[in-house]
């Protein structure tokens, strides 16, 4: 293999691990602000309070929160990857539970659920990155990092208005289901655990 072919084969695999990161990234940083549209629906539909629909949109930040620190250090001392993959099944299997709440304490529950995912993803994915791109790389794919977690909350609430019109306020969180699974797919088949 000469060096430029191994060139070509590590700039191939930063670009298609960063790829199969911002699935990830992207559900995380939209569930941050989708919710926020259809609680009118969810209020009709559950019968929540005004508290309880708090909890719905704040429980999910404040887990994430929470959960930041803690699993960027186990991701460190267990590997980067197996965390992201961890925190993106949970992520996956809390939306599936989230989309059939059957009352306001079960979609609390499930949100919280849901949090702690996108806090293992947030944390684990940026060790990744960093393992994975050179320093002088390193920046471009932050700010790549940055702008996916941005542009999704940003259009969280325009995909969440049309998801909660056309097929109801679960679908803000089935939608997750499929996306979560290609997220999964491509992280154990590209990248690499560190």
């Amino acid at each position: 293999m000469t060096k430029s072919d191994a060139t070509k084969a590590e700039e191939f695999y930063q670009r298609w691990g960063l790829a199969a990161l911002m699935f990830g990234i992207f559900m995380a940083g939209m569930d941050s602000s989708i919710v926020m549209i259809s609680l009118p629906r969810i209020q009709a539909s559950l019968g929540a309070s005004m508290v309880e629909l708090e909890w719905v949109a704040n429980g999910y930040l404040l887990a994430q929160t929470i959960v930041l620190p803690a699993a960027g250090r186990l991701s460190d001392i267990f590997g980067c990857r197996l965390f992201y993959v961890l925190g993106l099944s949970l992520f996956v299997l809390a939306s599936a539970l989230c989309g059939t709440a059957w009352n306001p304490g079960a979609l609390i529950f499930f949100r919280v659920i849901q949090g702690m995912g996108a806090g293992i993803i947030m944390a684990s994915s940026l060790a990744i990155l960093s393992h994975t791109f050179p320093p002088a790389k390193l920046g471009q794919a932050m700010g790549i990092w940055i702008a996916g977690i941005t542009i999704a909350a940003a259009a969280g609430p325009t995909l969440g208005g049309y998801l909660t019109e056309s097929f109801g306020w679960e679908s803000i969180f089935l939608v997750n289901v499929p996306v979560g699974i290609i997220g999964v797919i491509m992280t154990l088949t590209i990248l690499k655990e560190t």
